[in-house]
């Protein structure tokens, strides 16, 4: 009878010789830490080996007789051992780890026993290779989905930032890792971000219409940082490319649902009650513009008003965000020595704009919405030219010639508004890639 195994047996010596002669590296001898003390672990692969006396552990094959002394002893002593093997194992399981028990009769087979263990190494390799790869999806997810929350302004994620996100991901498509100077300009612009980028979204089945180009330098700069927080793709450089394009597909396919809810949006329906007063109508164009257009709807209508009234006169029109970049433009519209700035939130940039036009002997109107019209007083005295520019509503403003042009032509006053909702839209759709900015009235 076999005595009851202790560190280093001839079982445990005879297995470790095999492992030896298989060439076979990265395991070691009785961890204690470990659950069940296995006989050799291999950590990396977590995969925990046992030997088991075909006596001591009741092998069903060989059925040793037991003592014919003290029988019950040995009956509850080997079950003892069943139940704790048991345990041990689910344990085991339960954290991760690959069982290999070998029976004691089963070492005269030793082909058998190595390819047991090959295959339970290359097991547990692929099973890591595929916890590393989820590792890898589940945190790249959550860095774009971090990402967008940087990028969530005022409650609200623009255009420009999930276009751009789109390119860095084309780009990771196709080379990973990427190379900053091959998709950064000097300028720090992200390459494919202006001209290509209507390709770039087409090929995601978004249409060219959702953005022309990404204008704004806060955009360039939310791309660059997406690399960053990416590594440039040194981690997902890492996986299999299969999986990589599967995850990048799946991160491009979010932000693509995205611009697919902006694409949705209906356009704005304005019900205008014919009783009430011009300045009210426009106020009602201006309020549901509020909080969606970023200006372009204050800009497109005193654009489309200016050309109702100067027929004779070629309007420039602009999309409205070209402001926001450096032109050699004195304002949004110039007419003879007028120059017209229009935003819906006045800041010291414009009202220095303004004194720049009234240093070259230029005459600056800033047009903003009525409830502003005080924040830009304030601000036009602390540039000290208070006197030297007109500060209008442009509430005011449109619906004066409304009422001009109605007075002129003999028309009613909504017959007019409804010609400059015409000219808005037409113009509107010339330029600007937001058409759900289209103005219905009723």
């Amino acid at each position: 009878m076999q005595a009851v195994k202790g560190k280093g047996t001839k079982l445990e010596k005879r297995l470790w010789a095999m492992l030896a002669g298989m060439g076979l590296k990265g395991w070691k001898k009785n961890v204690a830490a470990i659950t069940g003390k296995p006989d050799v672990v291999f950590t990396s692969q977590r995969i925990a080996v046992f030997i088991d006396g075909c006596f001591w552990h009741g092998c069903p094959y060989c059925r040793r007789k037991l003592p014919k002394t003290n029988r019950e002893y040995w009956e509850r002593k080997i079950g003892r051992n069943v139940e704790l093997a048991q345990l041990h194992d689910e344990q085991l399981q339960r954290d991760g780890w690959a069982v290999v028990r070998i029976w004691e009769h089963e070492m005269a087979d030793t082909a058998t026993i190595r390819a047991r263990i090959l295959h339970a190494l290359e097991k547990g390799a692929n099973e890591l290779k595929n916890v590393q790869i989820e590792e890898v999806k589940e945190q790249s997810r959550q860095t774009l989905s971090g990402w967008l929350d940087s990028c969530t302004r005022h409650g609200k994620i623009a255009r420009n930032t999930v276009a751009v996100g789109i390119v860095v991901l084309d780009h990771l498509r196709r080379a990973c890792p990427a190379s900053r100077d091959e998709v950064i300009s000097q300028g720090g612009e992200i390459s494919g971000a202006r001209s290509g980028l209507g390709a770039i979204l087409e090929s995601y089945d978004i249409p060219g219409s959702y953005l022309k180009e990404v204008t704004t330098r806060q955009g360039h700069q939310d791309g660059q940082r997406l690399f960053e927080q990416f590594e440039w793709g040194k981690r997902l450089a890492e996986i299999p490319e299969g999986a990589r394009e599967e995850l990048l597909l799946e991160l491009v396919a979010g932000l693509r649902n995205r611009a697919n809810e902006w694409l949705k949006r209906q356009n704005l329906k304005l019900d205008i009650d014919r009783r009430q007063a011009p300045t009210t109508w426009v106020n009602v164009i201006v309020e549901n513009a509020k909080g969606r257009s970023g200006g372009v709807v204050e800009q497109q209508l005193v654009g489309a008003k200016l050309a109702r009234r100067f027929k004779g006169i070629d309007i420039p029109n602009h999309p409205a965000h070209a402001g926001d970049r450096q032109t050699d433009r004195a304002g949004d519209f110039a007419i003879s020595q007028l120059v017209y700035h229009v935003t819906s939130a006045p800041s010291r940039d414009v009202l220095q704009k303004c004194a720049k036009n009234v240093r070259i002997g230029l005459h600056p109107i800033l047009l903003i919405p009525r409830e502003q019209e005080d924040k830009a007083r304030i601000l036009a005295q602390d540039e000290g030219i208070d006197r030297d520019l007109d500060i209008i509503s442009i509430e005011d403003f449109v619906a004066l010639n409304i009422i001009e042009l109605a007075t002129e032509e003999s028309k009613d006053f909504f017959s007019i508004l409804r010609e400059i909702v015409d000219i808005y839209n037409k113009r509107l759709s010339e330029v600007e890639t937001d058409l759900s900015l289209r103005i219905e009235v009723r």
